[in-house]
């Protein structure tokens, strides 16, 4: 498995072997609707109707609570993509 890849303008990132232990705090963002049935960065057609999520480090697969810091509610989503990549 390809645990490094590179984006034009972005540098390279090293995919994480596990998420044990790690925590991140960020900005969600959706994508458009228009993007439906496009390949995501692990070739899973893109669905916006599921929860799935982009992240630079976290392997593919990976299932996450993401928590709104807002008003604490909660989701879970698995990791299907690469990003954001601003």
């Amino acid at each position: 498995p390809v645990n490094r890849y590179c984006v034009a303008d972005h540098g390279c990132y090293r995919v994480l072997a596990s998420a044990v232990g790690y925590t991140a705090t960020g900005t969600a963002s959706w994508y458009g609707t228009g993007d439906a049935g496009r390949p995501t960065a692990s070739g899973v057609p893109f669905d916006p109707n599921a929860m799935r999520i982009a992240n630079k480090v976290l392997p593919f697969g990976t299932w996450v609570r993401i928590r709104n810091l807002h008003n604490g509610r909660e989701a879970v989503a698995m990791v299907d993509d690469r990003g954001p990549f601003y």
